[in-house]
């Protein structure tokens, strides 16, 4: 499938008559962006295929799946897109929420490493032999 994409990304380049590096530039893209798109070493990304269709009106259905023209004519209603940008959106607030799960979970978990070297710290430095080396190198 990303050989397919990779192709239908070259295709359409080559009919709107721009080399990659022109094509980056028109859609505000990253050096290479388009050069490790069609060299399989990147997959497209969302932002790219909206731009395509924001700027040339190059079809998503085309792009991903094969399906319909190319070429949109300006102005057409796109379905496609419209779903993409509401996927990507729900995607990405749904990314975004799994997060913050894990960043407050992490701080939960280095509050409780926090406070389990410090007790070790603490019995250490009273010279309480009742904390062995192994307990010590457990947490750590």
């Amino acid at each position: 499938m990303l050989e397919e994409v990779a192709k239908r990304i070259t295709s359409a380049r080559k009919s709107l008559g721009l080399g990659q590096k022109e094509l980056e530039r028109e859609l505000n893209l990253s050096k290479g962006t388009i050069t490790k798109i069609e060299n399989l070493t990147r997959k497209i990304d969302s932002h790219t295929l909206i731009a395509l269709y924001d700027r040339f009106y190059v079809s998503p259905n085309y792009i991903l799946l094969g399906l319909g023209e190319m070429i949109l004519e300006q102005g057409s209603s796109n379905q496609g897109c419209e779903n993409v940008k509401s996927k990507t959106l729900a995607h990405l607030s749904a990314y975004i929420e799994r997060l913050l799960e894990d960043i407050s979970t992490i701080k939960e978990e280095r509050d409780g490493y926090k406070k389990a070297l410090a007790k070790i710290y603490d019995n250490t430095e009273k010279g309480d032999s009742s904390v062995s080396s192994e307990g010590k190198s457990g947490i750590a």
